[in-house]
């Protein structure tokens, strides 16, 4: 299997902790998870803090697994960066190499704004800071958007995740991503579907019926062949939990086998 790590909304059903154990028994290098819920509300997401910090440290080096990113970071009209520095610092103690932000504001001064002290506060604590455009954003939901936000903020930590169901639905083909700086291309996600529909109407798809690679219709190699050799690569597959999470993750990590070839 090539070098690939596991995002854990492909099971939400399970800690951290078991991810990570699972993940690592299946051959992927690295996991991303969440240490920051949702904002307004109570976190839907199984998260790292304080009271799992040592025993998911311990998943991790029993494993040989590492952190690659860590969420949820979102930007909202009412975002107050500072309140985001204990889950930014939780992530910098496990050694994660970035933190990925998604934009749910239309006020671009303010993303700005709130995007630079993200940058300042991750550069601090050593993290890359990471954005993800999808057509399900308000704003800032095309891959020029991004780029002209990327030079706007002009931070040396700031990047692009790429998901590829994202550039897919808002239209975005493999050549396209020349566009951007090598070195502003943090991460790729993987999956696959059925549909390559330019939509903005997925969100279910997006968040638990995606497709595990090659068993749809995205030309996924297309995508990785123009980008640059040895980014990090995960696999994003929320799926329906119908079958345990242990046989979906061996399933994707069968899968994986074919990404690249």
């Amino acid at each position: 299997m090539p070098n690939i790590g596991l995002h854990h909304l492909c099971a939400l059903e399970i800690n951290a902790e078991e991810l990570v154990r699972i993940a690592g028994r299946n051959g992927f290098v690295t996991v991303s998870t969440f240490t920051q819920g949702l904002t307004g509300g109570q976190s839907q997401f199984p998260l790292i803090d304080q009271s799992n910090k040592k025993s998911f440290t311990a998943a991790l080096s029993h494993s040989g697994v590492s952190l690659l990113n860590i969420e949820c970071f979102m930007l909202t009209p009412h975002t107050q960066v500072k309140d985001y520095a204990p889950a930014l610092t939780l992530g910098a103690e496990l050694n994660a190499v970035g933190a990925t932000v998604l934009i749910y504001d239309t006020d671009s001064q303010r993303v700005v704004d709130n995007l630079a002290q993200l940058c300042s506060l991750g550069q601090e604590l050593g993290l890359k800071i990471n954005v993800e455009f999808m057509a399900l954003t308000p704003a800032f939901n095309t891959l020029d958007q991004m780029l002209a936000l990327l030079n706007r903020v002009a931070a040396d930590n700031l990047g692009l995740g790429l998901d590829i169901l994202h550039l897919v639905r808002t239209g975005t083909q493999p050549q396209q991503l020349g566009k951007i700086p090598r070195e502003k291309i943090h991460y790729v996600q993987v999956c696959d579907s059925k549909s390559l529909a330019v939509t903005n109407d997925y969100a279910r798809e997006a968040g638990s019926h995606r497709l595990a690679p090659g068993d749809g219709n995205i030309e996924i190699n297309r995508y990785l062949s123009v980008l640059p050799a040895g980014v990090a690569m995960e696999l994003e597959v929320p799926q329906p939990a119908s079958t345990p999470a242990a046989d979906r993750i061996a399933y994707l990590a069968k899968k994986a086998l074919h990404i690249g070839a």
